[in-house]
């Protein structure tokens, strides 16, 4: 506020006619509130296909042997020594 009375007096306006300059701020809540939104829907999805990702990994890898395996050792042979 000082900075625009300063303003105006150091480009010559009298005091007399000085505008008068008042700022009303109210807190836009509501775009904070959208702004969490949207964020935790975006950690979700990226969560969601993370854990996705990883299950279908281990799923698809470990044919018979009980997942954990990797995807790219599906069909080679395995030997058992007996």
């Amino acid at each position: 506020m000082e900075n625009v009375e300063r303003l105006q007096l150091e480009r010559g306006i009298s005091p007399e006619r000085l505008v008068p300059v008042e700022f009303d701020y109210k807190g836009d809540t509501n775009k904070m509130v959208e702004r969490v939104i949207s964020f935790l829907y975006l950690a979700t999805t990226v969560g969601f296909l993370f854990f996705l990702t990883k299950q279908l990994r281990s799923g698809l890898g470990g044919m018979g042997k009980g997942g954990g395996g990797d995807i790219f050792n599906y069909g080679k042979k395995i030997f058992y020594s007996m």
